[in-house]
Parts: C-alpha cells; sequence; structure tokens
C-alpha cells in the first residue's frame, strides 16, 4: 500500500531586480527575506489556513547586476490562485505601508544570534574570510555584522523592499501534481 497522497501546488514566485552589487547589503537582503517570510506565514498559514509552510529569500551574486529573490509555498490546488492573489496583495502592502517596526527589531536581533553563532565555529569563519577576499579582496566584509542594525534599518529596508517587491519584477510558478 502506497501512503496517502493529496493532490497539491507547489507555488513559486521569482522576484529580479537591477542592483549594483555592495557587500553591505547581504545583511539587508537576508533581512527582507525574514520579514517577507514571516509576513506571508502569518497570513497565508495563520491567518487564512492555506498553506503548510512558506520560504523566502533574497540574495544577490557578487558577479551579477542583479537581485534575485524566490517566494515558495505548497497549498491544494484549487486554493493556489486565492493565495497567490493574496501573497502578491501583501507585496505590495509592504511597499505601501513600509516594514514593521517591532517585526525588524526581531529580524535584526535573530540576525544577530545568527552571527554569534556563526563565529563560534572556525569553519564559518574561515569561510566568511574567504568570501570576503574572492568578493574584495581584503577581510573588510567580515566585519559588516558590526554595523547590521545600520546597514539593516528601516530606510534602507523600505527602500530595497521598493525596488525588489515591485509587480514588474515578479514572476509566478505553479506546479500541480
Amino acid at each position: 500500500m502506497r501512503g496517502l497522497s493529496e493532490p497539491r501546488a507547489d507555488v513559486e514566485i521569482y522576484l529580479t531586480a537591477e542592483n549594483q552589487w555592495h557587500p553591505e547589503q547581504k545583511y539587508a537582503l537576508e533581512i527582507l527575506g525574514e520579514i517577507v517570510q514571516e509576513k506571508l506565514r502569518l497570513v497565508l498559514r495563520e491567518k487564512v489556513s492555506g498553506i503548510y509552510s512558506v520560504n523566502s529569500w533574497f540574495s544577490q551574486d557578487p558577479h551579477t547586476p542583479q537581485i534575485e529573490g524566490k517566494i515558495a509555498f505548497s497549498c491544494a490546488p484549487n486554493r493556489a490562485e486565492e493565495l497567490i492573489k493574496l501573497t502578491h496583495q501583501i507585496l505590495d502592502e509592504i511597499i505601501e505601508n513600509g516594514i514593521d517596526e517591532t517585526l525588524l527589531r526581531k529580524k535584526q536581533a535573530e540576525q544577530q544570534q545568527y552571527i554569534k553563532r556563526q563565529f563560534d565555529s572556525l569553519v564559518s569563519v574561515a569561510g566568511m574570510i574567504e568570501d570576503s577576499y574572492w568578493q574584495q579582496g581584503n577581510p573588510q566584509s567580515v566585519y559588516l555584522y558590526q554595523r547590521l542594525e545600520q546597514l539593516a534599518d528601516k530606510p534602507h529596508l523600505e527602500a530595497l523592499a521598493r525596488k525588489v517587491l515591485v509587480k514588474a519584477a515578479r514572476f509566478e510558478a505553479i506546479l500541480r501534481q
């Protein structure tokens, strides 16, 4: 007997935005991804019970001229269009209303804890030093975490959100199983 299986839709929304790479944006992109993920989780999962989980991330490779991001969730196939529409509304609200200060502080604190754990591992520190040399030719980006709250503050994140969350930057893909 095979396991029980329900029909499901895997939804992915890809986002891209032209952007000159700066090492200082690393933390801002990570925190923006966490904020978007949290807002979507609160609405799509907790409020309308439409998904099991949601993932969101944004990043930029130093050698590319654009930020790339992805939002992904699974849901019942008959709810996919409804939840995609709601996702777009939430992204539009972030652009229009800005980023919630309390949620921002929470995500900054979580990022600081994550960074502290990274510095507890010599392998992680060696990787950060190596990345810094590959990207900039010096170890300076290793120390960016010290300015996390300035680099990923409300004005910077809202400007980044306006750039990367715009409708023109979104592309949807749905896999129905």
